[in-house]
């Protein structure tokens, strides 16, 4: 509750209407004075967290490489889309990516009406899960797998494994 609720005060002359705008004035300096020195601190533990977070992933960092060299040299257990390996406090995880497709739209359908044309959907754009089941990949040649023929318009980017601890 405001100081003034209560009180029987009265604006009505210019000596007091002057002293309200005075009163209003320092009121509004005190308020930006701490906004600004909150605004300070503000930044102060902004800056002081990215520091604490940075300095984080530079230990974590240096210690999942680590483990990441270790994880080559052991036999971890395999799937088709991981390799896992069991301890105590947590489990080492390799993730197998997929490669990254880049796909021509236009130049895929257009080799798909006479070489796959169950892979063409009615909108004519290319069917590519039921193609991609057709392919494989040599290096960044994606082709179908029972002739080899080279598909125009597809193009696969070898991806990097990625490495995970997982508690």
């Amino acid at each position: 509750m405001s100081e003034y609720t209560n009180e029987l005060f009265q604006i009505d002359n210019d000596s007091k209407a002057d002293w309200a705008i005075e009163k209003i004035m320092a009121e509004n300096a005190e308020r930006d004075r701490l906004i600004k020195l909150a605004d300070e601190r503000i930044k102060e533990l902004s800056d002081k967290k990215k520091e604490l977070i940075d300095k984080t992933a530079d230990k974590t960092n240096y210690l999942t490489a680590l483990l990441r060299m270790y994880f080559d040299t052991i036999e971890p257990k395999a799937t088709k889309t991981q390799s896992t390996y069991k301890l105590l406090s947590g489990k080492l995880v390799l993730k197998h990516q997929q490669p990254e497709y880049m796909l021509d739209d236009a130049q895929m359908v257009s080799w798909a009406k006479a070489a796959a044309p169950a892979s063409i959907k009615v909108k004519e754009s290319i069917n590519w899960g039921e193609l991609k089941k057709q392919t494989v990949v040599n290096g960044e040649t994606v082709v179908l797998a029972d002739t080899g023929e080279v598909i125009p318009g597809a193009m696969a980017k070898e991806r990097p494994d990625v490495f995970e601890v997982v508690a």
